[in-house]
């Protein structure tokens, strides 16, 4: 693209300029670049003729690459030659730095053996301009003038700006040309890619039906059998088989297709020794054995090499172990591409993960089934307790008030004290069974999910608890506590346990200090029950949410092991974890954690 013809005596340098960077940006190819430089640069300082050399690709030589005004076949000092300071040129472009000689004899003095070298009369007036993109020598412009030539600021601004533009519009317009060059490499790249590209798509589909389709088995040799239909629909023809090691044998479990020999099947159908190198050595190694047709040698092919002439043995891997080999044998010439190993392992990977999926579920099942069984006996037991335990309990009491009753004052102190301790052991009978029976209720009634403000329980909790502080110095400490999705009922239960734990196990303190508050997690949020009461050995830590599990005499503080053990259950059912923390005499803090809805 050139600039037009009829604005050199109408325009400035600067509105020149303007016109040549417009100009450049539209420039896409090299000549297009050098059309507009040397047209730009001739008109505007009236040069009478100019030149483009470049850097080669090695970068040790200048090569002319066009020129404007010069008479053919009359010699010029700007030629092709080697890259160094002895000509202007070269000097240039090692100086990166433009050079402006006004007469010839400013040119001769600063090289004095130019003509000598170059086999050339030196221009009366001249111009150098070096050209980079990012700090790298592309190549100069020169300008040459009939007569001397005072260069103004001006026209040096221009010049200097003008090449600086031209080494990146020349630089782009090389990037040009290499894109051009890449995308027509690419373009038959993806020709020669397009069969592959839909033998790809009809691949991926298959593994995707098949992938569909596993989701819905369960039985191994099932999901085996729909692996081999999906690869037969694929690779046929050819037989599909899978084979698993049994003592000193492999067997086969699984077949699609058909041998054309009968003897090749009758072996196959009659095991196959451990030994085998086909089979054994993808099994151990958990590694495919992809085999063409110049490859399938006697010893590592399973069938008839004159009927088949690719195959392919994969381990199946179920949760990492091998637990049997995969065979495809092809009656078809076949190269195993990138795409056929992709597809293989992707569909041995798949069933692998759908078979441990299938043995998860079953043991899931099971454990389900016997989880249910354990509810339904811990319900027998409940029953029992409700009604069997408490029979004889009550028989207990009643036969002590009768015999207590029938003696009246022949009832010594000793006989006394012997009925006292039947009716605080039966107490404390009625008082386990009670704690079992809320236990059991505690597993059994349904969650009642919504929306709890945690602080209103906790000031719930605390009014109930108020005779357990008459006559005490409580400090309490109780900080913002958050909305939570919980069943309101079990989670009043759960407060009330922790908190009046804290304040049974502070009673020895005066005053006592309970801290009450919450953290947040990203996923959960986090309560906390602080106290500053005797505290526990942390050696004894597991045993603190077990039933009956009690780390103190009764003599010391009441109670029957089955608070805390509530505690966790209900916790664990709204999808929490409960923890605590202690010292022997400096105190314990009880947490627990409740997902975020």
């Amino acid at each position: 693209m050139s600039l037009p013809s009829s604005t050199p005596a109408l325009l400035s340098l600067n509105e020149r300029l303007q016109d040549v960077t417009h100009a450049l940006s539209a420039a896409t190819t090299v000549h297009g670049v050098f059309e507009v430089l040397l047209t730009s640069a001739l008109e505007a300082v009236d040069a009478m003729t100019g030149a483009v050399l470049l850097v080669n690709a090695a970068g040790d030589r200048l090569e002319l690459a066009q020129s404007r005004g010069y008479v053919p076949g009359v010699p010029t000092i700007w030629k092709d030659g080697p890259l160094d300071g002895t000509v202007p040129a070269g000097d240039a472009l090692l100086q990166q730095k433009a050079l402006f000689f006004e007469h010839q004899e400013a040119l001769m003095a600063a090289y004095p053996d130019l003509e000598q070298r170059v086999g050339a009369p030196p221009p009366v007036a001249t111009a150098v301009l070096p050209m980079f993109e990012s700090w790298k020598s592309l190549g100069l412009i020169v300008l040459d003038f009939r007569e001397p030539h005072h260069f103004t600021q001006e026209e040096r601004f221009f010049l200097r700006t003008l090449s600086t533009q031209c080494g990146i519009a020349l630089g782009r317009a090389r990037l040009m040309a290499d894109l051009q060059g890449q995308v027509e490499q690419r373009t038959q790249q993806l020709q020669q890619q397009k069969a592959e590209v839909e033998s790809r798509n009809r691949a991926l589909e298959a593994v995707a039906q098949l992938s569909r389709a596993l989701r819905v088995e369960a039985d191994r040799y099932t999901l085996i059998g729909r692996a081999q239909q999906s690869l037969s629909e694929l690779l046929s023809p050819g037989v599909f088989t899978f084979f698993e090691l049994e003592g000193e044998q492999w067997c086969l479990k699984a077949q699609v297709g058909q041998f054309q020999d009968p003897t090749v099947q009758r072996r196959m159908d009659a095991g196959l020794p451990q030994a085998t190198p086909a089979l054994r050595l993808p099994f151990e190694s958990r590694q495919p054995l992809y085999q063409q047709a110049d490859t399938l040698e006697t010893e590592t092919a399973l069938e008839s090499v004159q009927d088949v002439h690719a195959a392919a043995t994969l381990p199946l891997l179920v949760d990492g172990v091998s637990v049997g080999c995969f065979r495809v044998a092809l009656f078809v010439q076949r190269r195993w591409t990138p795409i056929d190993q992709m597809v293989l392992e992707t569909i041995l990977h798949g069933l692998g993960l759908a078979i441990d999926r299938a043995e998860q579920a079953k043991r899931l099942r099971a454990q389900r089934d016997a989880l249910a069984a354990a509810n339904e006996e811990l319900e027998a037991f409940a029953y029992s307790v409700s009604h069997d335990l408490r029979t004889p309990v009550r028989h207990v009491t009643s036969f002590a008030q009768l015999l207590r009753r029938n003696l009246g004052d022949r009832l010594d102190e000793k006989s006394a004290r012997y009925l006292g301790v039947m009716d605080q052991a039966a107490g404390r009978m009625t008082t386990l069974i009670d704690a079992i029976l809320g236990l059991s209720r505690t597993s059994q009634q349904p969650l009642h999910l919504g929306i709890v403000d945690l602080g209103a329980i906790v000031a719930s909790v605390r009014d109930v608890l108020e005779p357990e502080v008459v006559g005490r110095q409580v400090n309490w400490t109780v900080g913002p506590l958050p909305l939570v999705m919980a069943d309101p009922g079990l989670l009043s239960q759960v407060m009330e346990n922790l908190i009046s734990n804290a304040l049974k196990y502070t009673a020895p303190r005066d005053p006592a200090h309970l801290e009450i508050w919450a953290e947040e997690s990203p996923y959960d949020w986090r309560m906390f029950v602080r106290d500053n009461g005797v505290g526990f050995d942390t050696r004894y830590t597991h045993k603190l949410f077990g039933v009956f599990q009690r780390l103190h005499r009764q003599e010391e503080f009441e109670g029957n092991g089955v608070g805390l053990a509530n505690v966790r259950r209900v916790i664990m059912r709204h999808g929490g974890t409960v923890s605590a923390e202690g010292m022997l005499d400096q105190g314990a803090t009880f947490s627990f954690t409740l997902p975020k809805a």
